[in-house]
């Protein structure tokens, strides 16, 4: 069977739901997204899996 697989990704991002933008925070730069425009491409479409996620790097001893 084909597959055709469809995802979006960012990395480092803050979600602000007041002012309806993603922030995505990279080394060099700051890129803001509009919210709307990203959901709205997804509007419909059945079947999708939907994850938020967050990870921290935990401290080592060499760290402390």
């Amino acid at each position: 069977m084909a597959k055709i697989a469809k995802s979006i990704t960012f990395k480092n991002a803050v979600i602000s739901t007041e002012d309806r933008l993603i922030t995505e925070y990279l080394k060099d730069e700051t890129k803001t997204y509009n919210l709307d425009d990203i959901l709205n491409e997804w509007n419909g479409i059945e079947g999708i899996n939907f994850t938020l996620k967050q990870e921290d790097e935990i401290k080592s001893r060499e760290d402390e």
